[in-house]
């Protein structure tokens, strides 16, 4: 009989604290060893993983995190959220678009990465790179800010006079499904880059299924823009 593999995707989240001790201590190393638990990393987990070295007191836990980081992921690396919906939307490969990093560049990042955050001399070339970092935290800031305009399209639209007043809270399916197409549009226009992004966007409103990853990243964006509307007593309110 074969074990069904459970695959994982961490958020810094799991490490912080007494949280990192309990995946240390527990089997999750084996796991992982024998396949049982198949481990992947994004870019913005490892992004946020080895940005704690820009401050002196957390480099002492990333050394101790690090390596374990590393050893756990026995699937592979993501390549970053903008070269996926490249692939899958701009040249139109959909589900077959290749949304992992090459072997030969994960190994040439994750030498560095190792050598760089524990070797006491320092780690040059990290604080050599920050400033090149600066767009794509610019970058993100926009998304940040893009979902904080969407939010705001949400609560005007909720003050329209024909608009249900103190109705129940939405199941989150009927949510995402309801808004799933405007935050696509925006989302489209602003970040994938491409003379019509109209096109794409009637392409992908068409068929979302064909687009799994990029129709899966709004869904999850949605989901927890749901869950805090929801939190912080959003619907229902005159």
């Amino acid at each position: 009989m074969i074990r069904p593999k459970l695959t994982v995707i961490f958020d810094r989240s799991a490490f912080h604290g007494e949280r990192f001790d309990a995946l240390r201590k527990s089997h999750l190393r084996q796991l992982t060893k024998n396949g049982v638990v198949v481990v992947h990393h994004t870019p913005a987990f490892l992004e946020e993983t080895i940005s704690m070295y820009e401050k002196p007191s957390n480099r002492d836990e990333l050394r101790a995190q690090l390596p374990f980081i590393l050893d756990i992921c026995n699937g592979r690396w993501f390549l970053q959220p903008e070269e996926i919906w490249h692939l899958e939307l701009v040249q139109n490969r959909g589900p077959e678009a290749n949304v992992f990093l090459e072997g030969w560049r994960r190994r040439d990042t994750e030498a560095r990465m190792r050598k760089g955050a524990l070797d006491p001399a320092g780690w040059t070339e990290l604080l050599q790179s920050l400033p090149l970092k600066d767009p794509e935290r610019q970058k993100q800031k926009r998304q940040r800010e893009l979902l904080v305009e969407m939010r705001g399209a949400i609560a005007v639209a909720r003050k329209a006079p024909d608009f249900p007043k103190h109705e129940k809270p939405p199941a989150a399916t009927d949510f995402i499904r309801r808004e799933l197409d405007d935050w696509g549009k925006m989302f489209i226009a602003k970040h994938i880059r491409y003379h019509d992004t109209s096109r794409i966007f009637q392409m992908w409103s068409r068929n979302k299924l064909r687009y799994p990853f990029f129709t899966s990243f709004l869904e999850g964006l949605l989901y927890a823009d749901w869950q805090a509307l929801v939190e912080h007593g959003y619907f229902g309110r005159s």
